[in-house]
């Protein structure tokens, strides 16, 4: 499982690390494009999980979970604000 949790674009896209990761799991404040952009760089599933740490107009999370939501990214799912114990739940899902 890969954690990308504080990374610009030009390290995620030239990143190796995605090659034959069997799940990502993205972890985001106000950055909630992250997501999407690993869903389209690798063929993994990928688990965004929004938080309600942020700055700016973050709404407590509401902003990222809108975001996430918004992505047309196939093969990311997206937990409820703070659900890191979802995430959890819905990777064990995932792998074999």
């Amino acid at each position: 499982m890969l954690v990308v949790a504080a990374a610009h674009i030009a390290e995620i896209a030239a990143s190796r690390r995605l090659r034959g990761v069997p799940v990502a799991r993205q972890i985001s404040r106000s950055f909630s494009w992250r997501g999407w952009l690993i869903g389209g760089l690798t063929a993994a599933p990928v688990v965004a999980v929004p938080t309600s740490v942020g700055y700016g107009s973050a709404l407590d999370g509401v902003t990222a979970l809108l975001a996430m939501h918004a992505s047309c990214a196939s093969g990311v799912t997206v937990v409820g604000i703070d659900n890191g114990f979802g995430a959890a739940c819905a990777i064990a899902r995932m792998l074999p």
